[in-house]
């Protein structure tokens, strides 16, 4: 892999390119839409496997997502559940940034976990 650009000639560059928005920045980001009750938007959201998990989280939680282009819209306004299931925390271990967002906006937070053959919640 080549890490440098060469540039030959006395021609001035034009253009532009679009950056990819980060999975590390995006996923708090998302958790936090839950404290504003409206319409949340990230701009340039990379469309990668753990922002649509995160994004289905959202969703079981009650919120309204959808895209337009690399834009991912959320609209927390009736997210009023507490509970985030195992299917989603046992498929991305990050989903527990979503405690202090559901503690601030509905008093408990709930992430359910596997625990010796049986579902425990906390």
């Amino acid at each position: 892999m080549n890490d440098r650009i060469y540039i030959e000639g006395g021609h001035q560059l034009k253009g532009s390119i679009r950056i990819q928005g980060s999975k590390n920045a995006a996923l708090p980001m998302m958790a936090a839409s839950l404290l504003h009750r409206g319409v949340s938007v990230l701009k340039g959201c990379p469309r990668i496997a753990d922002v649509f998990c995160m994004e289905e989280i959202l969703q079981k939680l009650g919120a309204v997502t959808w895209w337009e282009d690399h834009d991912l819209y959320m609209d927390c306004e009736n997210a009023g559940k507490w509970s985030v299931p195992f299917e989603f925390t046992g498929r991305m271990r990050s989903s527990v940034i979503l405690l202090g967002a559901l503690l601030a906006r509905n008093g408990k937070p709930c992430l359910s976990r596997w625990v010796r053959d049986r579902e425990k919640t906390y």
